[in-house]
């Protein structure tokens, strides 16, 4: 391997012949992991600057782009079980390789189809991971009529998108996940006034932290205002990913600051001390009556364990119960939007799709209760999915305002969740 790296560096530029590099990537194919984390040790540490010319000589060759993609696939998963510097440099100057190579400028836009390829299909349905497609005929409901699938292709990897996006055809901003995916398109397509975008795949690993998506999906929304004039509202439908895995920590650290403070004020006899709570005190009472009684070893359930309790129940029984529901939809539609809009790190919006949309330009429009039912929807987000609207008009205002001042546009739905806060 190493004598072959050797042979791809020093042929003079755009004159290596296929034959070297079909050994090269027939050997590099042929060994095991351990091996190519060797070899991949070995052209970081060995060739220093002379890999880049390496990864241009590859390039330059039929399969060279894709072969590098797998590459770094490869490198990634290198760095996560050795993590070492080398690795790390080498990781950085392939990256910022395919942000040149891969960038939208050299991207094409193509609509997705039924007449695709069997291959190009058949990587649709392996890729869907957010929603996944569980046979031919949700298949042909996604490519069909009311809907539509866009992808991002590279000339030199033919009949693969490197990033796909799935939309839907509406008269409104759509609020349920599953009526999207299943329902019959509710409108003919000709009365459609609204593109809902609902899941966005990114079908090469080797592209990891270049972002592709978001400029896809500005290209169709161009590509929709110039085939159907009557669409003008463009929005997702969006997963909440990371909600519950801020929200769960942030119950459990104030349930013990709560039982810490209430045994240092009895022990001082004093007041407890001021804190932020995450529930409002009408909050805490719903959910303790909605509960009933609700006690263990004699001591009674704060609000805060009720929610603690049923969100992380097995089943999520309590989506299933309109009383439970209706007593947490009030705090949890309120957390969430906190969550979108306040909790920032780095100066930036800590949920990393909402992160993407509002640079993109695109305003947190609406959030919506059970909007995601399915298992998968209760667990990552309590079922509440969000609304990003992209106004055209103000894109470039709202990007500004979030890159400069870190302000994130939101509507005044989104906002009066916002005017409460919770202290006890």
């Amino acid at each position: 391997m190493q004598d072959l790296m050797r042979d791809v560096i020093q042929m003079k530029m755009n004159q290596l012949p296929d034959l070297t590099l079909a050994t090269f990537r027939e050997e590099y194919l042929k060994l095991d992991w351990e091996s190519r984390q060797k070899a991949l040790l070995l052209l970081a540490t060995q060739f220093g600057v002379d890999a880049v010319r390496f990864f241009e000589q590859i390039n330059g060759e039929l399969g060279g782009l894709k072969f590098l993609l797998d590459l770094r696939t490869d490198l990634i998963a290198a760095i996560k079980e050795k993590n070492l510097a080398a690795l790390h440099a080498l990781d950085v100057e392939l990256k910022g390789i395919f942000e040149t190579w891969v960038a939208p400028a050299c991207l094409e836009v193509q609509q997705i189809t039924w007449e695709n390829s069997a291959s190009v299909l058949e990587m649709i349905v392996a890729q869907e991971i957010l929603y996944p497609i569980r046979n031919m005929d949700d298949l042909k409901r996604r490519l069909g009529a009311g809907r539509r699938c866009y992808g991002y292709f590279h000339p030199a990897i033919p009949g693969e998108p490197v990033v796909f996006i799935e939309l839907a055809l509406s008269n409104k901003l759509e609020d349920s996940i599953q009526n999207v995916l299943y329902d019959e398109p509710p409108i003919a397509e000709e009365a459609a006034t609204t593109a809902v975008f609902y899941a966005l795949t990114h079908t090469q690993t080797g592209l990891a932290g270049i972002e592709l998506g978001c400029s896809l999906l500005k290209k169709v929304i161009t590509v929709l205002r110039q085939d159907k004039p009557s669409i003008q509202t463009f929005c997702t439908l969006s997963p909440i990913l990371g909600f519950s895995e801020w929200l769960l920590p942030e119950l459990e650290s104030q349930i013990r600051f709560a039982q810490v403070d209430s045994e240092r004020s009895q022990e001082s006899d004093g007041a407890p001390a001021s804190k932020e709570n995450l529930l409002l005190p009408e909050e805490q009472d719903i959910l303790i009556k909605a509960c009933g009684e609700f006690s263990t070893g004699g001591e009674s359930r704060s609000g805060l364990q009720i929610m603690r309790e049923l969100l992380t129940s097995p089943g999520h029984e309590w989506a299933k119960s309109a009383k439970l529901a209706v007593a947490l939809r009030t705090p949890l539609m309120r957390l969430c939007a906190r969550y979108l809009i306040l909790e920032k790190k780095d100066g930036r919006a800590l949920d990393r799709v909402t992160n993407s949309h509002v640079m993109n330009g695109a305003s947190v429009e609406r959030l919506n209760w059970m909007a995601d039912t399915s298992e998968k929807g209760l667990e990552q987000s309590a079922g509440i999915m969000v609304n990003y609207l992209y106004r055209l008009e103000n894109l470039d205002t709202n990007t500004q305002l979030y890159l400069n001042k870190g302000i994130i546009s939101i509507s005044p739905a989104v906002e009066q969740y916002l005017r409460s806060t919770a202290f006890s």
